[in-house]
């Protein structure tokens, strides 16, 4: 008699992970990360051996940097695991490092439109372009790392829109651009560790600003608003 072939139930399906939470940020970062590239080339195309040159090209790629690090900002779930969320937060900050390295770039309107590469102006152009080198070397990995450790990590449970722990992701997207932007900085800033976020109602020293809590040492301020989420201030300077 042929022989009984072995009972086969349904097929599995694959077990479920944080991939598919995290898909929509790897989205907006790869994107993110495309668009600095496309600003740094066109940068690097206008920097001769003695003369730095302006075009409206450059200017345009450049401004339209911040809305592209946002998104990825924007499109961090809340919920993620410790580790999960710090590889996150390390990738945003590479981004960010990137983009802000640029931000003064569009401000500089010389006459004839170039600058001498050895002028004061030219030196600071150069020296700012410098702080998103470390992140543009790092960011491939690191948003690998993301990738890697989301596939083998659950699901985050979902979280009201209006609880704290939402808002602490937009705590610390707030707190990486601070660091990267705030008190005349130009990039060059990485969240290499997670800082603790309390919530304590304070007021900022020596001001009359209201604080709901700080983020390591750093004072800051979230409100909620229905369908526009949560609004943070990072008081330092």
């Amino acid at each position: 008699m042929p022989a009984t072939p072995p009972a086969t139930g349904p097929p599995s399906s694959p077990t479920a992970s944080a991939s598919s939470q995290l898909a929509a940020y790897l989205a907006a970062a790869g994107n993110a990360d495309m668009q600095i590239k496309h600003a740094s080339a066109q940068v690097n195309q206008q920097i001769g051996e003695s003369t730095i040159h302006f075009t409206a090209a450059e200017r345009a790629a450049v401004k339209e940097l911040p809305g592209y690090t946002a998104a990825a900002g924007k499109a961090i779930p809340a919920g993620l695991p410790p580790e999960l969320l710090r590889r996150v937060m390390l990738s945003y900050s590479d981004l960010e490092s990137r983009a802000a390295a640029f931000r003064f770039l569009p401000y500089y309107r010389p006459a004839g439109g170039s600058l001498p590469v050895a002028s004061a102006d030219g030196r600071a152009i150069l020296q700012d372009l410098k702080h998103g080198a470390p992140a543009a070397a790092r960011f491939a990995s690191d948003l690998a790392a993301v990738r890697d450790l989301a596939s083998t990590t659950p699901p985050a449970a979902p979280l009201a829109a209006n609880s704290h722990a939402t808002a602490e992701v937009a705590i610390r997207v707030a707190f990486v651009n601070k660091a990267n932007l705030g008190c005349g900085s130009s990039g060059g800033w990485l969240a290499t560790t997670l800082p603790p976020v309390t919530w304590q109602s304070g007021t900022f020293p020596g001001t009359s600003h209201h604080t709901d809590g700080s983020i390591g040492a750093t004072p800051f301020t979230a409100t909620y608003q229905a369908g526009g989420g949560w609004n943070v201030t990072i008081w330092t300077c």
